[in-house]
């Protein structure tokens, strides 16, 4: 294995960096167009491709089309209501506010322009910890679209640290405990579409204390003491790495994992020894293991052996299965700062 702090480890791109590409304008058309993404779409009927007319089903199914190329995008229900993406774009500026520009990040979209992300950063941040290990959280916004009925559009909230760029969908759990349906922020395509985003749009308007709450949160978990081996078994629960009693070595592989998970489990403790899982008191604690496996998996999962990255694993990280593992890694440790509480409110009295 090669040392924890190679060049090639800690110089990989996460997966929020490597979605799209850097955005390019003041306004949000003036972003889309830099990337060649400021066209419109249209439903159309569909044909056969031999001249015989519209297809039997045709009218109970459209096809999504871009207008400056007549390429499809999708065929979807007849009921689909098109999001345009200069509407997206538009968004941006009601959730940051009247008045404040907005700072956007990236943008990009696969399958031809079928799916669409373009994400921005709110001015304001907050920090947390102290002495060397203070650090500052960022709140960004990406909103992502689909033109060829594979999901609807959401508005995803999602910190960063921004010492080490670990970025996270703002987590399905802490959402709820503050009072938001993580899935009123996913809107289909249909004919309610834009008063349900008038609704969300609402919702958000108290993004401000989340992110302070989440920081605040964050923070918790530097009070809570983890040693390796409960770190490392925290690692397997969340990466679902699968063990057998046959391929335990006490020395070489204590946990009989096979040899998949051996290398998944050397790759996240890599991911542990780098320096920016290790700031001021970060070592030994819930929010080293927090951090450390939120790195492996918008980091080093979304590579393949020769480096390259793998667009499934990169959308995966962004909106997929990844993005839920970070949501279960972060209520494994949440639970554990509750029964910290605990203990200490019951040594207190």
């Amino acid at each position: 294995m090669s040392s924890s702090n190679t060049p090639q480890l800690r110089s990989l791109l996460s997966a929020f960096d490597a979605f799209g590409k850097p955005a390019e304008g003041d306004t949000g058309i003036e972003v889309l167009r830099n990337a060649g993404m400021d066209f419109e779409v249209e439903m159309q009927p569909i044909y056969r491709s031999n001249n015989g007319g519209a297809v039997k089903d045709g009218s109970r199914y459209r096809r999504v089309t871009r207008t400056d190329t007549q390429a499809t995008l999708g065929v979807v229900s007849q009921g689909f209501v098109p999001y345009q993406p200069r509407e997206m774009a538009g968004l941006a500026e009601t959730i940051v506010g009247a008045g404040r520009d907005v700072d956007w990040d990236r943008v990009g979209c696969t399958h031809g322009g079928a799916r669409m992300m373009m994400s921005f950063q709110l001015p304001d941040t907050m920090t947390f910890g102290n002495g060397d290990a203070t650090e500052e959280v960022a709140t960004y916004f990406y909103v992502m679209n689909a033109h060829d009925g594979s999901s609807g559009l959401k508005i995803v909230p999602a910190p960063v640290r921004l010492f080490c760029s670990n970025q996270f969908p703002m987590l399905d759990g802490f959402l709820r405990k503050q009072g938001i349906n993580p899935k009123a922020l996913s809107i289909r395509h249909s004919s309610k579409m834009h008063d349900r985003i008038d609704d969300v749009l609402k919702a958000l308007n108290i993004i401000d204390s989340l992110t302070e709450t989440f920081a605040q949160q964050t923070a918790d978990l530097l009070q809570v003491d983890m040693d390796i081996g409960s770190r490392v078994e925290y690692y397997i629960k969340v990466m679902g790495l699968v063990t057998d009693p046959e391929c335990v070595d006490p020395v070489d592989n204590p946990h009989g994992l096979k040899t998949r998970g051996k290398n998944t489990l050397d790759t996240i403790l890599e991911a542990e020894a780098l320096a920016r899982n290790n700031i001021g008191d970060m070592s030994n604690t819930a929010f080293q293991a927090w951090t450390t496996i939120t790195d492996h998996l918008t980091h080093a999962g979304i590579h393949g052996k020769d480096g390259k990255i793998l667009q499934s694993k990169l959308e995966s990280a962004v909106m997929g299965s990844s993005a839920k593992k970070m949501n279960d890694a972060w209520e494994i440790l949440d639970n554990l700062v509750v029964e910290a509480s605990a203990e200490a409110i019951e040594v207190v009295a």
